[in-house]
């Protein structure tokens, strides 16, 4: 009788262990995650003064609005990550493999992002297409269908030689596949325009040449905004947009 009794009990055990796995298994499965890799310009070209405040600055601020705002709409889910270019070699080096992951794609932090924020230093050439490759292999696996968005912060076109276009190619076709490559430009110059904006239709994102500091934060609202309706709804990723940019005849 007390044998029975421990097979009955490691059977119901068992029943249970097994059910349970089944049903982590099909709620994991629902999670839906919104990985945002924000590449941010940290050049020298950042140290130039955009209505008497520098560049790095207004990003500085524009930054932390945005993550209050996030901050505000935890229904979103989104894991939040930062790359920078240009900011460990001096530009007299014309290192072109300057860019680094300041911080992984992860749970939403914003004190830790922040910090991040806070400690850049511009100083060196602008690798962005190299960032931009580099951040191919930022994003986290653990996650069976995750959303992959890159939102890239510059001033300029890259210094290296290298073909913006071609990167952001690159970063598509890739196993991480990444959903959509936004741009976020400050102050471009015309050409440079016209490149990034070309980059931004190719990864299927949006661009905004920012003209003012309202417009900066205003453009990284909307390319998150985007990105997490298509996470809580589950659509598909929306056709490129091109932002509305304001009247003016400011260049850098």
């Amino acid at each position: 009788m007390m044998i029975k009794k421990q097979i009955l009990f490691v059977s119901i055990s068992l029943i249970m262990f097994l059910f349970s796995a089944v049903y982590a298994e099909e709620k994991d499965e629902q999670i839906e995650v919104n990985n945002i890799l924000v590449v941010i310009d940290c050049s020298n070209n950042m140290n130039k003064y955009w209505d008497k405040v520098q560049r790095i600055d207004v990003v500085r601020k524009s930054f932390k609005q945005v993550l209050k705002k996030v901050s505000e709409k935890p229904e979103w889910g989104l894991h939040f990550g930062i790359r920078v270019f240009g900011d460990k070699s001096l530009l007299k080096l014309k290192d072109c493999l300057d860019t680094r992951l300041a911080t992984p794609v992860e749970w939403f932090d914003p004190i830790t992002l922040s910090g991040v924020i806070d400690g850049l230093r511009p100083k060196g050439k602008a690798t962005l297409s190299q960032a931009i490759q580099n951040a191919v292999n930022d994003y986290p696996r653990t996650y069976k269908a995750p959303y992959n968005f890159l939102v890239v912060i510059t001033s300029t076109d890259d210094e290296c030689g290298e073909d913006v276009v071609q990167a952001v190619n690159f970063i598509k076709n890739e196993r991480t596949a990444v959903d959509a490559v936004h741009f976020v430009g400050i102050q471009l110059s015309q050409a440079t325009e016209e490149k990034l904006k070309k980059a931004a239709e190719v990864g299927g994102g949006t661009f905004a040449n920012a003209k003012t500091h309202d417009d900066l934060t205003n453009a990284l609202l909307n390319a998150i905004n985007i990105q997490s309706r298509t996470s809580v709804s589950a659509e598909p990723t929306p056709k490129p947009t091109i932002v509305a940019e304001p009247t003016s005849t400011k260049t850098p």
